[in-house]
């Protein structure tokens, strides 16, 4: 009885051992799930943050050459202004006398 007593108590840890490797196995596998879902958010995020790095320069070169442009035409109308002035001055006023109608 003493041999069958330790060989059931052996059996008995056996199937602790057991048990436990299966929780370990199922909580590792766990957290290889979780690892895996964690990398594939963090693949996404990347993809995301290259697209808006994309967006962000495309909305900076268009800003720049918006830019540009309101600066040429800023440039164009004090132009066309200084040379309307000057076309105005150099235009002699007419006398406001009425002209007798015949």
């Amino acid at each position: 009885q003493d041999v069958s007593a330790q060989l059931q108590d052996a059996n008995q840890g056996n199937h602790r051992l057991k048990v436990s490797l299966h929780v370990t196995q199922a909580a590792l596998e766990r957290e290889r799930n979780a690892r895996a879902a964690l990398e594939e958010q963090v693949k996404n995020m990347e993809k995301r943050v290259a697209s808006l790095t994309a967006q962000l320069n495309t909305a900076h070169k268009h800003a720049t050459l918006q830019q540009k442009l309101i600066d040429q035409l800023t440039e164009q109308q004090q132009k066309y202004q200084q040379q309307r002035q000057q076309q105005q001055q150099q235009v002699p006023t007419r006398s406001r006398q009425p002209q007798a109608s015949a």
